[in-house]
């Protein structure tokens, strides 16, 4: 079918974190003399499950960086505002770090709430904050518009809900113009963090 992606069986298993996938079984393909296993590619994974990686053994070469992070914490939690920025070259143990600091936070007072950037999302605009929104409110892609509209509705008022679906592009109709959308959408959502708080 045209526009469809199709991957062997061995590149499924590398992208299984990031992709969902169909299986489509063992077709006889032009070029190849037998069959193999391949899978069409449907869409990128939530970002809450396309995060969840894996760590075994121990943080390594970080202690340093990981007890600023739970300072800037105990800051916090003292009603002292911090923000901490962790930034680096793919590979360094950006993730792994804050991996280790949510695993020392369990079963602390706090809410986790998850931004991540992904070369698949840089030309759509509040995509991570969408992601978020989403990982926050218990929204899958694939739930009913309906079943996303109820979880919104549940979370914030009828004004901020509007445009929050705006953002997740379940709302579209009578949004106000790009400019303004994004004025009471940073509005919206600083309210609705502030109410987590």
């Amino acid at each position: 079918e045209a526009g469809t992606v199709v991957i062997s069986d061995v590149a499924q298993r590398l992208v299984t974190r990031r992709f969902y996938t169909t299986p489509l079984g063992r077709p006889k393909l032009k070029g190849l003399d037998q069959p193999i296993a391949v899978h069409r590619v449907d869409g990128p994974l939530d970002e809450d499950q396309s995060s969840s990686v894996a760590f075994d053994g121990p943080l390594v070469g970080r202690d340093h960086e990981l007890e600023q992070l739970l300072s800037a914490w105990s800051d916090t939690k003292r009603g002292i505002g911090r923000t901490a920025v962790i930034s680096g070259e793919p590979g360094v143990g950006k993730s792994r770090l804050l991996a280790t600091l949510k695993g020392e936070l369990e079963g602390q007072s706090c809410r986790w709430l998850e931004l991540r950037c992904s070369p698949l999302g840089v030309n759509t605009a509040f995509g991570a904050v969408a992601d978020m929104v989403r990982d926050a409110l218990g929204i899958s892609r694939g739930e009913a518009r309906s079943e996303q509209e109820r979880k919104i509705g549940a979370a914030l008022p009828a004004a901020q809900s509007r445009l929050v679906a705006g953002l997740l592009g379940i709302e579209t109709d009578d949004l106000p113009a790009p400019e303004m959308f994004r004025h009471d959408l940073m509005e919206a959502l600083h309210t609705w963090l502030v109410s987590l708080a």
